[in-house]
């Protein structure tokens, strides 16, 4: 049977408030909390790179003080993307190799 859509204001932020301390994931949620986690971490990491690089190139050679602190945050940013992949590829090589029983 299909939910009725639920359009009372006062319910749902009731609702959202019940589960603020569970964030956007609740009891119903059945992937590994830990791995969307890091895999949401990587993908905010990507946006800050995107945004960095986005800056980087709208300054151009016109503030050249700002645009070398850009890169050397858009550089850091990049480390970190890269260091999360790697703990994800790895975690994920772990648990498929791990035994099942």
């Amino acid at each position: 049977m299909d939910k009725p859509f639920l359009s009372d204001i006062k319910e749902l932020r009731r609702r959202a408030r019940s589960h603020i301390e569970e964030g956007a994931v609740t009891e119903a949620y059945r992937a590994d909390r830990e791995t969307v986690r890091r895999l949401l971490n990587l993908v905010a990491e990507r946006i800050a790179i995107d945004s960095d690089g986005e800056m980087v190139r709208y300054i151009g050679d016109d503030d050249p003080t700002t645009r070398r602190m850009l890169e050397g945050i858009l550089a850091t940013e990049e480390e970190h993307a890269d260091d999360l992949r790697t703990l994800i590829e790895t975690l994920g090589r772990d648990e498929r190799q791990a035994p099942r029983g």
